[in-house]
This record gives structure tokens, C-alpha cells and sequence, in this order.
């Protein structure tokens, strides 16, 4: 029995251990079937996998590409704003330049009373004033009568009134002397400065009108040349506006001659053919052309710009020329029209002093020729009521009524004797010449 029971213990053994073999063969070729890929499935995935490679490739691509036109276009908007941003500040220098200029003439041509801003009747008033004093050779006119003024003006007395008290009132002129009555007059004097300032504007307005005259005429002979082709009219006026008709050229060339001469004796030999050029090809403005000269003289000499140039003048010139089309006006610069004036100021000034001191010494001199007679009945005669007054108040000072005498005395001089006594003196004078 024991032997039997071992026997089927084996058996038993060997039945099972095949069981578990055979269990997990089945097991291991069932797992291989199912993670077993099917040919197409194989291809599908490959060919994925592919696709995605290359949807990354082109997406690395287009972002490249958009990154590199982003760098250009923003090297280029930055290129741009630095160049609008240059020339907006190269304006901006050169129009603040001239506004300061313009700013400093006017600030200094501010301090009197402007007679320009006069209209009306009242410029008429002072224009009629002014006259008077020329005629008279005098900052005082002679007595100009209620009546004719009036008459002059086309106004009522009351209106008159008015006028010549806000004339006096803004300081353009002031009533020296007065008679009042039917007959009444006045004496009106001006200022030596508003006297200098209206015989500048009419020196300015003559020149502006001659030189308005001159253009009317050129243009009313060039659009009669040809009167039906508007072509030629075109070309004409271009020719006339940039200064390049062979007249008014000339005529440039003429009024720049003096500022070429003198940079030429600068070391800057700055030639016709060089203007030429800024007016044909860079088309400047004759004027800005002028100054330009002269700014540029004035700070060669002034401000010894040479020495601060590293190349060639007549090349930094042009240069500055074709960029800025016009030369930045240095400190202390003062135009050919401001000198001109200045120049003009101090040869009035000096012809008024001159013609002044002759007057007092033809006075003195026909003063010491009048008989007491003589002069008594000049006062008498020619005496306000005011200057009545002084001389018959015996409280008054002695030299103050003498004051008073002697100015009576003046106003006749200057008023009756001084022309022809002048006169006869410039005959004596020219004889013995």
C-alpha cells in the first residue's frame, strides 16, 4: 500500500506540473496574438509620426521667417523715426533761430509808440503833422489853423478835439502851442524818435513800391509775349519766382556781389556757378540765398567759424545749403536791412544835430543884429496868451522871463528868417568854393 500511494503521489505530480506548462504556453501566445500589429496599422502609424515631423518643421520655419521680417521692419520704423526725428529738430532749430531774431527786432523796436498801428483819421492827422515838420525842417510845425484842419480832414471841430487828444494821449505827437477863439491854431511837435520812424517808413515804402512797380512791369511784358500760350506763362512766372529770369538774375547776382567779394578775401571762393546750383537745383529762395552769404561772412569774421571747419568752406557751405536750405543765423547776426536801418538812424541823428547847432548859431547871430525896437515888437506880436502871462507876471524870476522871450524869438527865427538866411550863407559858401 505504501509503495502504490507513493506511485500515484508521482503521477499526480507530474499531471500537474504539465497542467501549469501547458497553462502558460497558452497564456504567453495569446499576449504575442494580441500586441501583434497589423501591416496597415504599421504603415498608418509611420506615416504619422512622419506627417507631425514635418507640420513642426514648416511651423519652425514660418515662425523664423516672421521673426526676421518683425527684426527688418522694426530696424526700419527705427531708421525712419531717427531720420524724421533729425530733420524735424534741423527745422526746429532753424525756425526758432529766426523766430528769435525776429523776436529780439521787434522786442527792440517796441520801446517807442509804432505809428503804423495808427489808422484812420488819426493817421491822417499825423501824416499831415509830419509833413509840416519836413516842410518846416523842424521837429515843429508852423501854427496850422483850426480852420484848415477841419478843412483838411472833413470833420467837425469836436471830432478834431478828439483825435488830437488820443494822439497826445498814446504819445505820437504833442500841441506845443495854442490860440484859442475863431481864429485859433495850433503848433504840434513830434518826437525826435516818432519823427525818425515815419521818415523810415516812408523811405521803406518808397523802396516797396518802386520795387513792386519794377515786378508789375516784367510780368505784364512777359505775359504779353505770348499771350495765348500757357506754357510759356508758366514758365515765365517759375522763372521770375526763383529768381532765374536773365533781369532779375542779374540783378541777384548784382546785390550778392559785395558778400562774394568779401568772402573771397575770407579764403572762400565761393563762385557764380556755386549759386547757380542752389537755385536750380536745391531751390532756395533768392533772399535765403543773400542772407545765407551774409550769416555766413558774418560768423567767419566774428566768430572765426574756419577755424572750427574740418574740410572745405565752400564744401561745408553747400552742404548745409542742400540739407537745411538755409544758413542758422549766429548769435549777434544782424541783416543788411537791419544795418541799413541803423545806419540810416545815425545819419539822421547826426544831419538833425548838424542842422540844429547851425540854427542856434544863424540865431545868435541874427539876435544880436535886432534893435530893442525890433525885438520888442517880434514878442509883441507873436506872444500866446500864455506867454503873455509869464512876461507881464512881474513875481516871476528875471531869467525865466527871458526864457520865455528868447523862445518867442526862436519860433519867428525858425518859422520867417532861418531858410533864407541859411540860403544866403550856402551862395557865400559856394562862391568862395
Amino acid at each position: 500500500m505504501t509503495i502504490k500511494s507513493s506511485a500515484l503521489d508521482k503521477f499526480f505530480d507530474k499531471q500537474k506540473k504539465a497542467n501549469i506548462e501547458s497553462l502558460i504556453s497558452t497564456n504567453f501566445d495569446n499576449s504575442k496574438k494580441k500586441n501583434r500589429k497589423k501591416p496597415h496599422e504599421v504603415g498608418i502609424l509611420i506615416n504619422g509620426n512622419v506627417q507631425n515631423s514635418v507640420d513642426a518643421s514648416k511651423k519652425n520655419t514660418l515662425a523664423m521667417r516672421e521673426q526676421s521680417v518683425s527684426n527688418t521692419l522694426a530696424i526700419r520704423e527705427q531708421s525712419v523715426s531717427n531720420t524724421l526725428a533729425m530733420r524735424e529738430q534741423s527745422v526746429s532749430n532753424t525756425l526758432a533761430g529766426t523766430l528769435a531774431i525776429r523776436e529780439q527786432s521787434v522786442s527792440n523796436s517796441g520801446v517807442n509808440p509804432d505809428p503804423k498801428t495808427v489808422v484812420g483819421f488819426e493817421r491822417k492827422l499825423l501824416m499831415h503833422v509830419f509833413k509840416n515838420c519836413k516842410l518846416s525842417a523842424s521837429l515843429e510845425t508852423p501854427p496850422l489853423t483850426t480852420e484848415e484842419l477841419i478843412e483838411y480832414l472833413k470833420i467837425e471841430a469836436i471830432h478834431l478835439r478828439n483825435i488830437i487828444f488820443r494822439l497826445c494821449k498814446k504819445k505820437f505827437l504833442v500841441v506845443s502851442e495854442c490860440k484859442k477863439g475863431p481864429y485859433g491854431w495850433r503848433k504840434f511837435k513830434l518826437s525826435k524818435d516818432i519823427f525818425q520812424q515815419l521818415i523810415l517808413d516812408e523811405k521803406i515804402d518808397s523802396t516797396l513800391a518802386i520795387r513792386e512797380q519794377s515786378v508789375s512791369n516784367t510780368l505784364a511784358q512777359a505775359l504779353a509775349i505770348s499771350p495765348s500760350s500757357s506754357i510759356n506763362i508758366l514758365n515765365t512766372t517759375t522763372e521770375l519766382n526763383t529768381g532765374e529770369s536773365n533781369f532779375d538774375q542779374e540783378e541777384f547776382f548784382l546785390a550778392i556781389h559785395e558778400s562774394l567779394d568779401a568772402l573771397k578775401n575770407e579764403g572762400v571762393h565761393l563762385e557764380r556757378h556755386h549759386i547757380t546750383q542752389l537755385l536750380q537745383d536745391v531751390d532756395i529762395h533768392p533772399g535765403v540765398i543773400d542772407m545765407s552769404l551774409d550769416a555766413f561772412l558774418y560768423d567767419i569774421i566774428s566768430n572765426s567759424k574756419l577755424k572750427s571747419i574740418n574740410k572745405d568752406p565752400i564744401s561745408f557751405f553747400m552742404g548745409i545749403m542742400r540739407t537745411s536750405k538755409a544758413y542758422t543765423l549766429p548769435k549777434g547776426y544782424k541783416t543788411k536791412r537791419q544795418r541799413t536801418l541803423e545806419n540810416l538812424k545815425y545819419v539822421l541823428e547826426n544831419e538833425l544835430k548838424i542842422e540844429n547847432e547851425i540854427k542856434e548859431k544863424l540865431f545868435n547871430k541874427w539876435v544880436e543884429n535886432l534893435s530893442n525896437e525890433e525885438n520888442l515888437n517880434i514878442i509883441n506880436a507873436h506872444k500866446n496868451e500864455e506867454e503873455l502871462v509869464t512876461i507881464t507876471n512881474k513875481t516871476l524870476p528875471s531869467h525865466l522871463i527871458n526864457v520865455t522871450k528868447q523862445n518867442i524869438l526862436k519860433r519867428y527865427f525858425n518859422k520867417y528868417i532861418f531858410s533864407t538866411m541859411e540860403n544866403e550863407y550856402i551862395k557865400k559858401i559856394n562862391v568862395s568854393s
